[in-house]
């Protein structure tokens, strides 16, 4: 037993104690063991007084209970006179006893003290030890350490990060605990308040806030805290820790404005707009599809959009994007795609990988554009094409009778014109006769021209190459047109330069 102010006070009762029971056990004990041993029955009170109070209470109690059994128990009673030899030596062996056994209690307590007392020593060592390495990790690590009392929110401890990343001093905190709270931003406050809450509850937390630093710069910082319980059971401390988790957070924030971007770009677009993991699998459609087959957008993931296409275009829709995600071809194909009201209309879609850094594809992106009304221009067009051509081989066909009706009389018209110029007549009619088959010759030439027109629509006009004098053609073309233009009260008249050739090789009638 530990030797304090309160064991000495219950060593001097027992004692007490023990000397008042013996003195009620003399008429007990004196018979059976003889008033010389009456001694003997105040050891335990001794025993009992030096275990909880040591040396000096011990040897106290052997003091007063000799003294007591001296004066009351032993014949004479009442005087402290020598009572005989063997009374001397019993009170004498009982004073040894006693302070023996008083001094051996003494030198247990002692014993037991440095024991104590070196095991004192060696845990504020190991916890001197402990703490320094405690201290040491937390001043090291880059998350922010702290450790709050959960009865009174003093603030017990916190690391040299909470400088760094709340811009404010650590003394700050410890003076004010609170104080954190007051530089969360306006939008997280309640957040982190109502964090705060739970840990008063034992409540494992973990949250994320904005921390708005003395320069208004903004960090983004990830709690964590959980509840420590003391030996009973009891909520005693709580202990957390706070990351800064800015660069991470405003690549986040960024990619998820983008996406959002993304996201209204798509559903601003005309077209149905998809895109599919790298196997093929769809996980993206816009709204416009939703809209447009009335099924919604978790029922056309994966593969389960083939469902929404033509019975007949369906297989061969499958096949062609499994091809283009082996990377067997582009995937730009047709098919048609059921409405909400039932109906089939064309779309066109594309799809184009894309690919990372290190070239592998990571995204296949998609738009379907609904071309129906092209397909349907496209068939009017072809139609017309071909009633075009139609009427085109019709006028050709006429024009190839109308010619050959007409050059029967012609040839008729040119044999007797020729036929006439070899009879004898006078000078007029023969100019006159010559005037006519130059003009039926020319007749003959635009009938020819007339087909020419065909042939050249048809991509077939040949020319018919030959030696012919300009000048001579020239003065046939307008012997022709002169008639004509005197009886207009015109003069037709050609010049031609001395330098231009005459002699020439060419479709002389064509020309004409």
């Amino acid at each position: 037993m530990h030797e304090t102010p309160r064991s000495r006070l219950i060593a001097y009762g027992i004692g007490l104690l023990g000397t008042i029971v013996g003195l009620f056990l003399r008429w007990h004990l004196s018979p059976v063991l003889g008033e010389r041993a009456l001694y003997s029955t105040l050891l335990p009170a001794v025993m009992v007084a030096a275990y909880f109070g040591g040396f000096r209470p011990g040897l106290l109690v052997t003091l007063l209970g000799g003294l007591a059994t001296n004066y009351l128990l032993v014949e004479p009673v009442f005087t402290f006179g020598p009572k005989g030899t063997g009374d001397v030596v019993a009170l004498v062996l009982f004073g040894l006893t006693g302070t023996f056994i008083s001094g051996l209690c003494e030198s247990l307590h002692r014993a037991q003290r440095r024991i104590v007392a070196d095991e004192r020593r060696r845990a504020e060592e190991t916890l001197r030890e402990t703490e320094g390495r405690f201290r040491q990790l937390a001043e090291n690590i880059h998350e922010i350490f702290w450790v709050r009392d959960a009865r009174d929110d003093r603030m017990i401890y916190v690391s040299p990060g909470y400088e760094v990343v709340w811009g404010r001093s650590c003394q700050s905190l410890y003076e004010e605990p609170r104080s954190w709270v007051q530089s969360i931003h306006p939008d997280d406050r309640d957040k982190a308040i109502e964090h705060m809450e739970q840990h008063r509850h034992g409540v494992f937390t973990d949250g994320e806030f904005r921390v708005v630093r003395p320069d208004d710069s903004v960090r983004w910082i990830r709690s964590r805290a959980f509840p420590i319980l003391d030996s009973h059971g009891s909520l005693s401390r709580i202990a957390g820790l706070a990351e800064d988790i800015t660069d991470r957070k405003l690549p986040e924030e960024a990619l998820r404005e983008s996406e959002q971007r993304w996201r209204s770009l798509t559903e601003a677009l005309p077209q149905l707009v998809w895109t599919a993991a790298p196997d093929g699998a769809c996980d993206y459609f816009s709204t416009q599809w939703t809209d447009y087959t009335g099924i919604p957008e978790s029922e056309l993931l994966g593969w389960r959009w083939l469902a929404t296409l033509h019975s007949d275009d369906r297989e061969a829709t499958r096949q062609f994007w499994t091809d283009s995600v082996a990377g067997r071809g582009a995937y730009d194909v047709e098919y048609r795609v059921r409405r909400l009201d039932g109906e089939y209309r064309w779309f066109k879609t594309r799809g184009v990988p894309i690919r990372g850094s290190d070239g592998c594809i990571f995204k296949w992106f998609g738009t379907c554009t609904d071309i129906t009304d092209g397909k349907r221009a496209e068939k009017e067009l072809r139609l017309a094409k071909e009633a075009a051509e139609s009427a085109n081989r019709a006028k050709d066909e006429f024009l190839a009778n109308v010619s050959h009706e007409i050059r029967t009389p012609m040839n008729a018209i040119l044999g007797m014109t020729e036929l006439a110029l070899d009879t004898p007549m006078t000078e007029d009619q023969r100019q006159c006769l010559r005037t006519v088959k130059s003009a039926a010759d020319n007749l003959l030439g635009i009938i020819n021209d007339l087909l020419d027109f065909s042939k050249i629509e048809a991509g077939k006009l040949e020319l018919d190459p030959a030696d012919f004098s300009l000048r001579a053609m020239v003065g046939d073309t307008l012997r022709a047109l002169a008639m004509r233009a005197h009886r207009k009260g015109l003069e037709l008249v050609c010049h031609v330069q001395p330098d231009v050739p005459d002699a020439l090789v060419g479709d002389a009638g064509r020309l004409r």
